[in-house]
């Protein structure tokens, strides 16, 4: 269930360990692009043992932007320094639940680096930015959401929770191998293009700084939403690289004029 508001993690957490009949293993997902900055303050707490999610990957190297997993006790005061960041930074990562051990959890979330959009393409799966993410779990039938949650009992955020729609299981297999359904791909893109308007600008500022720079704030999302809607009416998902093309093409127009 997905909230307007913020939503405290150790309030929910208590709940879950309330109502659960499970020996639940708690970890947190931490973004790397937060501007929480979340894993610093982990470790500036005395957190160890945070494992890079793309570390056995082709992306290995891309420190600045990876996520990364860390083993969690339930009555950690790590926990109230999150929900103390819940109002401005809610995007920092998710808290989950498993009766399955660290390894377990990593192996999953390390097979979600890439999934498969409705058009084949493969895509960066942005599972720990709960605002982006958690409409996928509403969208999508009972079936991918178990596939998708796998080892994973309960996900929980700054702004909801969602729970094992059947029996937390080990999936075992190597990314890609998600695919979003066409149903959901269609629901999430054109009745609510500011997730996908947010993660295109997200991209843009971490990969190509200078394009991103290179526009006026207001400017700039006039035009990333221009190019989705166009894009929506030619039943096409804009993607990244269509954005910073675009965008370029753009700013060489005006460079042009001038």
């Amino acid at each position: 269930m997905q909230s307007s508001h913020p939503v405290l993690i150790r309030e929910q957490l208590d709940q879950v360990r309330e109502v659960s009949s499970e020996n639940l293993n708690c970890f947190l997902v931490l973004s790397g692009t937060s501007r929480a900055d979340a894993l610093q303050h982990f470790y500036s707490q005395g957190g160890s043992g945070a494992k890079p999610l793309w570390l056995n990957t082709p992306y290995r190297d891309w420190e600045e932007v990876m996520p990364h997993l860390v083993a969690i006790a339930p009555d950690s005061p790590f926990i109230d320094w999150l929900d103390e960041q819940c109002h401005t930074y809610p995007d920092w990562g998710v808290l989950i639940a498993s009766p399955f051990g660290f390894d377990d959890a990593f192996g999953h979330f390390e097979s979600l680096t890439k999934v498969i959009m409705p058009s084949g393409n493969e895509v960066f799966f942005r599972y720990w930015d709960a605002p982006q993410v958690l409409p996928v779990f509403q969208l999508e039938e009972t079936g991918n959401v178990a596939d998708l949650m796998g080892p994973v009992s309960y996900l929980i955020s700054s702004i909801g929770s969602v729970s094992h729609p059947q029996s937390p299981r080990i999936v075992g297999k190597p990314f890609p191998w998600w695919r979003l359904s066409q149903q959901a791909g269609h629901q999430l893109f054109t009745q609510n293009t500011s997730t996908l308007e947010s993660n295109l600008l997200q991209q843009l500022s971490e990969r190509n700084p200078n394009l991103y720079d290179a526009y006026p704030v207001n400017t700039l999302k006039a035009k990333v939403k221009r190019l989705v809607k166009s894009d929506q009416a030619s039943a096409v998902i804009t993607r990244y690289s269509g954005l910073e093309a675009y965008l370029q093409k753009e700013l060489n127009g005006v460079a042009s004029d001038c």
